[in-house]
């Protein structure tokens, strides 16, 4: 779901990193296998107000959007450590 459908929902964001996971189903296996796979959930991310024609204008989609990347990216990192 991209962060303009997220805003216009006026939902709260929850970024999740996953680590392990490839280990559990690496390519070209049909049947997953017991390994660790670790989840690493970041601070939740406010959906950003709406002007006063209720949108949420593109400039600050695309600030959540650059947030969320930076927040996703470390989140995955922490959970991949």
């Amino acid at each position: 779901m991209s962060v303009r459908h997220l805003t216009g929902t006026g939902a709260t964001i929850v970024p999740v990193g996953i680590g392990g996971s490839a280990k559990a189903l690496p390519v070209g296996s049909k049947i997953p296998k017991r390994t660790k796979v670790n989840l690493y959930v970041s601070e939740s991310i406010a959906s950003p107000p709406r002007n006063e024609k209720g949108r949420v204008p593109r400039s600050v989609v695309h600030e959540t959007t650059l947030r969320l990347q930076a927040t996703l990216q470390s989140a995955f990192d922490s959970a991949s450590a």
